[in-house]
C-alpha cells in the first residue's frame, strides 16, 4: 500500500514533489492514510457484497449448480465407457 500512496502523492502535489518527502514525513503521511484507506476498503467490500449477493443471485447460482450436478450424473464420460467395455 505504501507504493500506491507514494504514487498518489505524485498526482496530488504536482509541482511540490510530495512523493520525495523526507522519509520520516513520508512515513507519517502513510501511517495517517493507512487506517482511513482500510476503512474505505471495508465499506467498499461491504457494498460490493450487498450488491452482488442478492436473492436473485443466490437462486440463479443454486439453480445452475443443481442443473450442472444432475447433468453430470446422467452423462457417462468416454473414459468410463471405455473402461466398462
Amino acid at each position: 500500500m505504501k507504493a500506491k500512496i507514494t504514487v498518489r502523492l505524485k498526482n496530488v502535489g504536482r509541482g511540490y514533489d510530495l512523493d520525495k518527502l523526507p522519509p520520516a514525513l513520508l512515513e507519517t503521511v502513510i501511517d495517517a492514510a493507512s487506517p482511513l484507506i482500510e476503512a474505505e476498503i471495508n465499506k467498499a467490500e461491504e457494498r460490493a457484497i450487498q450488491k452482488i449477493v442478492t436473492e436473485k443471485f443466490v437462486a440463479k447460482v443454486i439453480k445452475s449448480a443443481l442443473e450442472g450436478k444432475a447433468g453430470r450424473r446422467s452423462k457417462a464420460s468416454p473414459d468410463k465407457l471405455a473402461r466398462n467395455a
